[in-house]
C-alpha cells in the first residue's frame, strides 16, 4: 500500500508475510479504511478466510476454508454484524448446520444435519443460543426421535416415536443447495 502524502492515510493492497516470507494476509485500503476482500492464508499458501469489508467494517460474504481447502462455513454481515443464514460444512461438503443471525446473534430458525445428509435437529433461538418454540430431533437414520417445546432455551418433551399423539409440526429438512463460487 502506499500513504497518500496529503492526507498520511493508506491507500491500495497490503500484504502481510511471516518469517520465511510467506503470504499470511492481503487487504485492500481506501482513505485509511479496510475496503473489499481480505484473505488470510495457511502457511501453506491455502486462503482459510475470506471477509469483506466496506468502509472499515464487515461488509457481505465471510467464508472460512478448512485446512485442506474445503469450505467449511459461510455467512454474511450487513450493516457490520452477522445477519441472515449462516452455514456450516462438513468436510465432504455437506452442509452441517443453518443458522439465522440477527446483529450478531442467533436468533431465528435453524436446522441441522448428519454427516450423512439426514436431519438432526430443527428449531429456533432466540436472544442467542437458546431454543425456542418446537424442537425436532432425529436419529441418523432420519427417523423423528422427539419434539420439545423450548421457553428461551428451557425444553420439555411433547412427543417421542413412542407416542400415540399427532407429531408437532416442523420444517422442511431438505439440505440446501449452497453454491459458494
Amino acid at each position: 500500500y502506499k500513504v497518500d502524502p496529503e492526507t498520511g492515510l493508506k491507500q491500495g493492497v497490503q500484504r502481510q508475510f511471516d518469517p520465511q516470507g510467506r503470504l499470511t494476509m492481503a487487504e485492500n485500503y481506501l482513505d485509511g479504511m479496510l475496503e473489499g476482500m481480505r484473505r488470510i492464508y495457511t502457511p501453506e499458501g491455502k486462503v482459510i478466510v475470506e471477509e469483506n469489508y466496506k468502509a472499515d467494517e464487515f461488509d457481505g460474504d465471510y467464508i472460512t476454508y478448512d485446512s485442506t481447502g474445503v469450505i467449511s462455513g459461510k455467512g454474511q454481515y450487513l450493516d457490520g454484524a452477522m445477519n441472515r443464514a449462516w452455514y456450516r460444512f462438513y468436510p465432504n461438503g455437506k452442509v452441517k448446520e443453518a443458522v439465522t443471525f440477527v446483529d450478531n446473534s442467533e436468533s431465528g430458525p435453524f436446522r441441522e444435519w448428519y454427516e450423512s445428509g439426514q436431519p438432526k435437529a430443527s428449531g429456533a433461538y432466540i436472544n442467542g443460543d437458546n431454543e425456542h418454540g418446537n424442537l425436532h430431533l432425529y436419529a441418523e437414520s432420519g427417523e423423528l426421535e422427539r419434539v420439545l417445546n423450548c421457553n428461551e432455551g428451557a425444553c420439555t418433551t411433547v412427543w417421542t416415536s413412542d407416542s400415540t399423539g399427532a407429531v408437532p409440526q416442523g420444517v422442511d429438512m431438505t439440505m440446501p443447495d449452497i453454491l459458494v463460487k
